[in-house]
């Protein structure tokens, strides 16, 4: 190792100051990279939960007044939760833990067909701001209550390819 360190430091310009210099440059770039991208891990804090106690026009209305406050990140979250509980509501997902918003979108898609387009649209706004540290907006807002728009006013097919009956249902959460 010494030797390795002998010959970089006669080679690097400044010697071992230059060296020195050059590891303080790569150190504080990693640090302003890793503030800039927020967390890489997921935590417990970030878990999605959708409440059995709570009905979809409950989550909507929280969603509505977050909404009227400007708090869209938390808007959208709530409006997500009315989304997977109108899903359960109507018979279309047994969701359960651990999945994610990508898939209730293709498990309801699947019943659902007219509804994917919206869903799925729903599914990557909230990734980006749940997940992704997107800013909030009116616009993300919106596309999540398209999506449960459309999954009120969709028809339902009886295939259950994905195993996703509804007998036994127990409402449950998604990520």
């Amino acid at each position: 190792v010494q030797e390795v360190a002998d010959r970089a430091s006669a080679v690097a310009p400044g010697g071992w100051i230059g060296i020195l210099g050059l590891v303080v440059v790569v150190v504080v770039v990693a640090l302003f990279v890793r503030w800039r991208i927020g967390p890489v891990s997921r935590t417990d804090a970030i878990t999605f939960t959708v409440d059995p106690g709570l009905s979809a026009a409950q989550y909507r209305a929280q969603a509505d007044e977050l909404a009227f406050a400007g708090r869209w990140e938390e808007a959208i979250s709530q409006r997500m939760r009315a989304l997977v509980r109108r899903c359960q509501e109507r018979g279309l997902i047994d969701a359960h833990p651990g999945w994610t918003a990508d898939e209730v979108a293709a498990a309801v898609g699947q019943r659902a067909p007219a509804a994917l387009g919206p869903l799925e649209r729903a599914a990557r706004t909230f990734d980006e701001v749940r997940y992704g540290g997107r800013p909030g907006s009116p616009a993300g807002h919106r596309a999540i209550a398209e999506a449960d728009a459309a999954v009120a006013n969709a028809t339902v097919t009886d295939t259950d390819t994905a195993g996703i009956g509804t007998a036994g249902a127990s409402p449950g959460a998604a990520r």
